[in-house]
């Protein structure tokens, strides 16, 4: 009799270690997928809701080769880069948009100077410089200037000027994009955050 209660007791400790130890698998199987979706949350609700890209233009004192203002399409393209470059941290991005969400982001660019001599890589580098605002409600919260210089890259003999343009305009895309993450007041970017200008 007292060789069975022994038996049962032991059967009893082992059924209870396995089922403590079937919960621990459960819980750790469990709580990774809890963590992940509350990050998942996380991120998402961090993520402001529009970026609105107002029509980029030339600045008043901008002196722009008529070539360039012609055949290049400046404006255009860079608004295009920054659109492609920021497209993860906003939830929609619109460009020359007529009606704006009141509480979207307002990005704001001129072209303020520009080097853009025919003759491709051959009549020198090239560059362009912009500087930007970013309002939101009608309120300015930040701003910003950035340079990019090219010399055509690998090959650049046989590039065009508008092509040349185009790579700064590119690298610029992302510096604006980069700084719209922490849109710090009075930024230097791209090349000038480098030194290439007086700050």
């Amino acid at each position: 009799m007292k060789i069975i209660t022994i038996v049962n007791f032991l059967m009893l400790i082992i059924l209870t270690g396995c089922a403590s130890q079937g919960t621990d698998n459960i819980s750790a199987s469990v709580e990774p997928t809890t963590k992940n979706s509350i990050d998942a949350t996380h991120k998402i609700a961090n993520v402001s809701d529009a970026l609105v890209i107002k029509k980029v233009v030339f600045g008043a004192d901008s002196v722009i080769p008529q070539a360039v203002n012609d055949e290049c399409d400046l404006p255009g393209q860079l608004s295009g880069y920054i659109k492609t470059a920021a497209v993860n941290q906003y939830a929609s991005i619109s460009e020359k948009s007529s009606t704006t969400a009141i509480d979207a982001d307002v990005l704001g660019i001129e072209i303020i100077n520009l080097v853009g001599r025919g003759g491709g890589a051959w009549s020198g580098p090239k560059s362009v410089m912009i500087k930007g605002t970013l309002a939101r409600q009608g309120k300015e919260l930040s701003s910003f200037k950035a340079l990019r210089i090219s010399g055509g890259g690998f090959m650049g003999g046989f590039k065009g000027t508008c092509v040349i343009l185009e790579r700064c305009l590119s690298a610029l895309g992302e510096d604006v994009a980069e700084w719209l993450q922490n849109p710090k007041p009075n930024a230097m970017l791209g090349d000038m955050e480098e030194g290439y200008l007086e700050k």
